[in-house]
């Protein structure tokens, strides 16, 4: 009850069960909005705004409009590093040991979780999040965190963009599934990981 809406320059509220009507309306399309403060404090529309309706003349349209607790997703851009910025064994085959140095190159390799260590976060890496019919955009801050409060239920993809990633360093996953139901508040890290390029040794010494 109580919640407002607008088509166009005119106004209705609902009543006590959450009905509303607009009388006497000339045949056409119309855009239906929502105030979001009369919906209460945490709560969104389902339906993304405004909503498209088309009316016919003579008859009565009807629009229901859900109601649901908002979703959060929130996270930070962590930058990890190799311990102590050391080379790593990582494969052995017929030919020996293949070596490998962190922190330069363009090769993604597979290695040990336990040769990870997470070293600080990445700040002004751009944050993007879509439902298929809205996107949201922002920057991470000096502590590389984000956060989308106010947001509906359903299936997002979260995609982080690598213009200001460091040096010889990749996003892990450019690219999240995040599925939330309501009041759903999803933590995201958001892995950032040094290249590793192949060295070998030749006559005692190392060729990069």
């Amino acid at each position: 009850s109580n919640v407002i809406l607008s088509v166009n320059d005119m106004s209705a509220v609902t009543n006590q069960n959450g009905e509303f009507v607009f009388a006497q309306l000339q045949p056409g399309n119309y855009s239906l909005w929502v105030d979001q403060k009369s919906i209460g404090l945490g709560n969104i529309a389902t339906t993304a705004l405004p909503i498209e309706v088309g009316v016919e003349g003579g008859k009565t349209t009807v629009q229901e409009i859900g109601v649901s607790s908002a979703c959060k997703i929130s996270g930070t851009v962590a930058l990890y590093t190799f311990e102590s910025g050391k080379s790593i064994n990582v494969v052995s085959t017929a030919q020996g040991s293949n070596m490998f140095l962190a922190g330069a190159g363009s090769a993604k390799s597979q290695f040990s979780e336990a040769d990870l260590i997470e070293t600080g976060s990445v700040s002004q890496i751009l944050i993007e999040i879509s439902n298929g019919t809205e996107m949201l955009r922002q920057l991470t801050d000096d502590k590389g965190q984000f956060s989308f409060e106010g947001i509906r239920p359903g299936e997002w993809n979260l995609r982080a963009y690598d213009h200001n990633v460091p040096q010889h360093h990749y996003i892990e996953e450019e690219s999240i599934q995040i599925g939330l139901v309501k009041g759903d508040e999803k933590m995201i890290k958001v892995r950032v990981l040094p290249y590793i390029r192949t060295i070998r040794m030749l006559e005692g010494r190392i060729v990069k």
